[in-house]
């Protein structure tokens, strides 16, 4: 089992909260206020809009990420993204896996509910993440795969 002490910083923009905890860990920690303005995440504001309706619940979390990471990247690191088909489960498992081992935290989303959450180890043997997140206080850090 891998697990790492990166968690999530106090936040009311849980992405940004994933980052500061992040760059804790790493041992380069910004003021919140740096976070925010550096990211853009203080001025963000989107209305999701499909098939004609517009304000969905997806909104305030549906973001630009070729956007971001160049912005993630004012932080002092570069930052990579990972995303999968529904078919990718075993891809994505592996490819976090492998950043996990080698002791660099995650920002992942929908976990276990729809919000995001820091991904601070792997338990392969329990075939689960180990997660902080909102709901972590009352249920515990396990997501299961």
């Amino acid at each position: 089992m891998t697990a790492l002490a990166a968690r999530l910083a106090p936040n009311w923009t849980t992405v940004a909260g994933a980052l500061e905890g992040i760059l804790e860990f790493l041992g380069a920690p910004l003021p919140r206020y740096a976070v925010m303005g550096l990211t853009a995440h203080a001025w963000h504001f989107h209305l999701g809009e499909r098939e004609g309706i517009v304000a969905l619940p997806s909104g305030p979390t549906d973001l630009d990420w070729d956007a971001m990471l160049r912005r993630y990247a004012r932080t002092g690191y570069r930052w990579e993204r990972f995303t999968a088909p529904a078919t990718g489960r075993e891809e994505a498992i592996a490819w976090a896996a492998a950043r996990l081992e080698k002791g660099l935290p995650l920002i992942g989303w929908d976990m276990r509910l729809h919000d995001f959450a820091v991904v601070y180890g792997i338990d392969r043997s329990g075939r689960a993440f180990l997660v902080d997140d909102r709901v972590s206080g009352q249920t515990g850090d396990v997501a299961p795969w």
